[in-house]
């Protein structure tokens, strides 16, 4: 696939619901901010933030903190990921040699604290630590020990976390960037395996995979809205109702559904068709 093909793909898929979310935000928070005369959670919605959220740069460094709808940093980040991955790739190819050097570079940079940008060097980390489980996977697929190699990584599955609490590796400096990239590879080999066979469970299991874009930007949208309405009624929220959180976690999940199949679905499928990609 070529590098364009899958910024397109990766855009319609993405773009789509960040915009409107990120418009259903900028409509809720001047609502608080006519109530209350500043902004709920994220302070930093400026014209100049709305620009870095309009062109999904709003984590790469020029931000002055989270904006309007802060959990899009992950995808500002993982764009940023995508331009460096194509950049290694035409310039340095594909070798599992290459992953093993950013990885190290990354861990490097970081201790040395030539950079503080963990937000970024742990991405860049991750994302390459899942190359390497890719690479591996492709290599050792088929082959006749792979039953052996997957009984051996599902018992290091289990294990690594009883060893890390057993030694106490946690009170170690960066613990857990150099864990999570020996652990991640480990879990995403065994798990990107085609182990459920039941037609019923992969359905279960896509639809979930689908619903993850939409519940993710739709979140604080919803809390936002929710405390709005709690506002304006003048009803005391419940925060600590067992109840109310679950009631909370299956509206995020009926929204995230409809979200997905009758909007960012059908959108994705007119950009793509009228990209002709």
């Amino acid at each position: 696939m070529q590098a364009k093909q899958f910024i397109l793909l990766r855009l319609s898929r993405l773009y789509p619901l960040h915009f409107l979310t990120l418009m259903m935000v900028v409509f809720l928070q001047l609502i608080y901010l006519k109530q209350n005369e500043f902004f709920l959670v994220y302070q930093n919605n400026d014209l100049y933030h709305f620009f870095l959220q309009i062109f999904f740069i709003s984590d790469w460094g020029f931000e002055n903190g989270y904006s309007f709808n802060g959990p899009i940093w992950s995808i500002s980040v993982e764009i940023m990921v995508y331009i460096f991955f194509f950049i290694t790739l035409k310039y340095f190819g594909r070798s599992i040699l290459i992953n093993f050097l950013i990885i190290f570079l990354c861990i490097f940079i970081q201790v040395s604290e030539i950079l503080h940008y963990p937000i970024v060097l742990n991405c860049l980390s991750l994302f390459y630590a899942g190359g390497i489980a890719a690479i591996i996977f492709k290599n050792l697929r088929n082959k006749r020990y792979n039953k052996s190699i997957n009984i051996f990584l599902i018992f290091l599955i289990i294990a690594i976390p009883f060893c890390i609490n057993f030694f106490k590796l946690y009170t170690l400096d960066y613990w857990l960037v150099i864990t999570m990239l020996i652990y991640v590879p480990i879990i995403l080999f065994v798990f990107s395996q085609d182990f459920i066979k039941n037609k019923i469970t992969c359905s279960i299991v896509k639809v979930l995979g689908n619903m993850t874009y939409s519940s993710y930007l739709i979140h604080f949208p919803l809390q936002f809205s929710i405390i709005l309405i709690f506002s304006y009624f003048n009803i005391n929220m419940p925060f600590y109702s067992n109840y109310f959180f679950l009631f909370y976690l299956g509206l995020v999940l009926i929204i995230s559904y409809l979200i997905y199949y009758y909007f960012e679905l059908p959108i994705q499928n007119k950009i793509r068709n009228y990209l002709n990609i």
